[in-house]
């Protein structure tokens, strides 16, 4: 499948999307995205929709004398019997549907002619994929080269970021404790403007993805003294803690930071932070 889809992708920009690109046009998009099947189904219903007017009317004076139906009431009975069949019809019709596409997958890319048509021969290797090009490898290495020049400048900032970035990736899980952690380190720099800290995230994340080892070792550079240290520690211990109690995974990398900066810390107590809605 995954052949073949490379085949289909690489077919489509050598013949179909020079001719794409010279069709499209802004009334164009714009028309499709109004016949965009769940916005139309909002639209056709608008008040914008003069066929809609006389419908005003009459949920005006459905409103007006509405009332609820008695618990005796036939067409309720029927209502509810109606409503299970539905339901046990789109079920039953979900799985057939899901054992018909899970048969038609498995004999198509499952044929022997399929495979070997994609050079996915029996028992052989399958041709190997052309791979990334030297001009985006080239961007891809400069890229790396500009963030690694970034791994021991900075001040405080960026090594709180760091050090917050760094723990709660412990687990590998971006949940609402990530989300929580990140909101408050950001109360803990407001003197950056959004546009600042965005830009400060992104650089720390990407360092932390590209040498993790090296950027955590670099915390200390950043961050000399040692009563800074000590506040550094404090902070993302404060951040961590907020919320829900923080993993096992999560005390490991703080007790590492703890060694790495060498520097004795007292655990601030809990305390609970309001995040607006």
């Amino acid at each position: 499948m995954a052949r073949l889809s490379e085949l289909n992708l690489s077919t489509y920009r050598t013949f179909l999307q020079p001719l794409v690109r010279g069709l499209a046009n802004q009334p164009a998009a714009d028309l499709a995205q109004a016949l965009n099947p769940l916005r139309l189904s909002y639209t056709i219903f608008a008040d914008s929709n003069p066929w809609m007017n006389g419908a005003k009317k009459l949920t005006a004076n459905v409103a007006a004398t509405r009332k609820p139906a008695a618990a005796d009431n036939p067409f309720l009975e029927l209502q509810t019997h109606v409503s299970d069949q539905i339901t046990a019809t789109l079920d039953a019709y979900r799985v057939a549907r899901d054992q018909l596409a899970e048969q038609m997958f498995f004999g198509f890319y499952g044929s022997p002619f399929v495979q070997a048509l994609l050079g996915l021969g029996a028992g052989g290797e399958a041709r190997p994929f052309p791979g990334v090009s030297p001009e985006k490898l080239a961007a891809r290495r400069a890229l790396a080269d500009v963030h690694a020049a970034k791994l021991q400048t900075g001040g405080f900032d960026e090594a709180l970021t760091r050090a917050v970035l760094y723990v709660i990736a412990a687990d590998r899980t971006l949940d609402q404790r990530c989300a929580l952690a990140l909101n408050v380190a950001r109360q803990q720099l407001m003197h950056l403007s959004l546009a600042e800290f965005k830009v400060v995230v992104r650089d720390q994340a990407f360092l932390l993805q590209l040498e993790c080892e090296r950027a955590v070792e670099a915390l200390a550079s950043l961050v000399p003294d040692a009563d800074a240290r000590m506040e550094l520690l404090k902070q993302v211990h404060a951040i961590i803690d907020t919320g829900a109690p923080s993993s096992a995974a999560e005390r490991d990398r703080l007790t590492r930071l703890s060694r790495l900066l060498a520097t004795p810390i007292e655990r601030p107590a809990r305390r609970a932070t309001v995040v607006s809605q």
